[in-house]
């Protein structure tokens, strides 16, 4: 390497007592470095280019996060055992047996409680939607996006319904109840149904 060059030689290295001739300037080693440079830090790879993928609008990977739930709730539900949620709360029963006729606002669930129950049942509202809650996170039920009503002068309200896995909850429950009164029946506690 020759010296007096700013610390750049013009072609010439050497390794080992052999000299070998580039045609570009080559650096110096520093004095504190091994004989042998890192070609890594004093020559930068150049960057790669990497494709230019389009950006989809919020309109095209949006989600609604009704869609999001029942998306994760379908794939969970399946291997769900609605047989771990038995026994159903009465009330919980009340307001799953409600949806399975369809979509639901909270005062619409209560109303057909009182209605089902001749007025013996009628539930608070804090009472009922604390169920509702629960019902929620077990994945029974879930809320619909929210309706105005003409009835109430445009008023939303938000709708609850019942999602396939409670359904199946549903069906599991009334079996089971169904295996009891055959029980009260053979022991002569209620009369038989009549067909």
């Amino acid at each position: 390497m020759r010296s007096g060059d700013g610390g750049q030689g013009t072609g010439e290295f050497g390794i080992d007592g052999a000299s070998i001739l580039f045609p570009f300037p080559v650096p110096r080693p520093s004095r504190c470095s091994s004989s042998t440079p890192t070609l890594r830090s004093e020559f930068p790879r150049p960057p790669v280019p990497r494709p230019q993928l389009p950006v989809p609008t919020l309109s095209q990977c949006a989600l609604s996060s009704t869609m999001i739930k029942l998306i994760i709730g379908t794939m969970t539900e399946r291997s769900r055992d609605p047989d771990t949620l038995l026994p159903l709360k009465p009330v919980e029963l009340l307001i799953v047996t409600m949806l399975s006729a369809g979509d639901r606002h909270g005062y619409g669930i209560r109303q057909d409680i009182i209605d089902h129950t001749s007025g013996r049942i009628a539930l608070e509202a804090g009472n009922l939607y604390r169920h509702i809650r629960r019902l929620q996170g077990e994945g029974l039920v879930d809320e619909t996006e929210p309706r105005a009503l003409a009835s109430d002068g445009g008023e939303r309200r938000i709708y609850y319904r019942l999602l396939p896995f409670g359904r199946r909850v549903l069906a599991a429950e009334v079996r089971r109840l169904r295996a009891l009164i055959a029980v009260a029946e053979a022991n002569r506690v209620i009369a038989p149904a009549r067909a």
